[in-house]
């Protein structure tokens, strides 16, 4: 892969280049994943386009080819990736894939197109492999990707698998003037933006609204498998746990069929949600989601993911500190009880007047000093998870 020419950008752009569809899923994110699954691979083709050219000229995009189409949909602006001709010979695409991130560095943009053409010149499981590593390492890396899966060419164990790990699923099905959409996976959102649906047609190589945005209130199958996905449990394992068939849950989770009272009670009970009259003893533990806080800027710099917040124990932030960006007062007020763990870069700290140079894996933990300033002498960001105790 040749060297990508980096302009400066304060991140991707955060748009998926289709109105309809940022208005379908409460807009972007940085660190989406958006999985657009579709039955007609020409609306895919829109779709990458419209993204192509939104954000092609406002950060490093990079274009990921495993089939034609992305070779068709790549604008000159970016950088494409054309991994047709490539098999196990050349690596993994995996490892491909994360050269290519390597190079264009983090908050780029990525189009990543036909899945089905990693199974074919690698091995069954070779594009699960691929997704289930570069999802979360786009998200860490605070990317912006498309994904685009041809729902033909997938079954649905690898869908599941696909909507268990990223933040974003919109499914269209159908073609031409019968075009669904629906959000199937919105992490980040209001939970009535799963579910929601919007009738679309293609129109002169657009995709164009055919009908008014439904609400997302979910249905019992729907609420069962958005509670499911939360917990990462399969399909089959969530059968297994309640005594019913894979296929019968499938059913159930597509409105396809009812439930029995009892067969209800087991999958709430088997997903850890009250139903009916609840015991007055506090349950033993609290579920905490990266979805559920959004990035807050503590200081210049500084970004954090509250991705622990308990009354009695405190707080964790997962912290990304720019590269070069320095801070000289505490990040958090008060006579605080700190420990700090950097897993990834370099970070420096400032207490008790001197300086600590903590390297990936170190940690410090502060139950009287303060932290007084903070320094990311790196040339690349800087994460930390900062414990903020009670």
């Amino acid at each position: 892969m040749e060297a990508v020419e980096v302009a400066a950008s304060t991140g991707p752009p955060l748009t998926t280049g289709v109105s309809l569809l940022d208005d379908l899923i409460d807009g972007v994110r940085v660190g989406d994943n958006l999985v657009v699954v579709a039955d007609d691979p020409s609306v895919l083709e829109i779709i990458g386009l419209a993204f192509g050219e939104a954000v092609a000229n406002a950060g490093p995009l990079v274009v990921v080819a495993f089939g034609q189409r992305g070779v068709d949909i790549a604008p000159s602006a970016g950088h494409l990736l054309d991994l047709r001709q490539t098999g196990e010979e050349s690596g993994s695409p995996t490892h491909l894939l994360e050269n290519a991130d390597e190079e264009v560095g983090p908050g780029a943009a990525f189009l990543i197109d036909s899945l089905d053409g990693v199974q074919r010149r690698w091995h069954p499981d070779a594009a699960l492999e691929v997704f289930l590593t570069i999802c979360p390492r786009l998200y860490r890396r605070r990317s912006v990707a498309m994904w685009l899966v041809d729902a033909t060419e997938h079954d649905r164990d690898f869908m599941d698998r696909i909507a268990e790990i990223t933040q974003v699923v919109v499914r269209l099905s159908g073609s031409g003037d019968e075009i669904e959409a629906e959000v199937v996976v919105a992490a980040g959102r209001a939970p009535t933006t799963v579910g929601r649906h919007l009738r679309l047609q293609l129109r002169d190589g657009a995709l164009q609204a055919a009908g008014p945005l439904t609400s997302g209130r979910p249905k019992l199958g729907e609420a069962i498998r958005h509670n499911r996905l939360a917990r990462g449990l399969s399909q089959v394992e969530l059968a297994r746990r309640v005594g019913i068939p894979p296929s019968g849950l499938s059913q159930v989770e597509r409105g396809v069929r009812g439930l029995a009272g009892d067969t209800l009670i087991r999958i709430w009970e088997a997903l850890g949600v009250p139903f009916g009259p609840q015991d007055s003893s506090p349950q033993g533990y609290r579920l905490g989601r990266r979805s559920a806080h959004a990035p807050t800027s503590l200081a210049d710099g500084a970004t954090g993911h509250a991705v622990m917040d308990d009354p009695d124990v405190g707080r964790c932030w997962q912290i990304d500190f720019d590269a070069g960006a320095a801070g000289h007062r505490p990040l958090f007020d008060g006579k605080l009880s700190e420990s700090i763990v950097v897993t990834q870069g370099v970070l420096e700290l400032e207490l008790e007047g001197k300086r600590e140079t903590l390297q990936e894996g170190d940690s410090i933990v502060a139950s009287h000093a303060v932290i007084e300033a903070w320094h990311n002498p790196g040339p690349s960001t800087a994460t930390a998870l900062w414990y903020v105790l009670r």
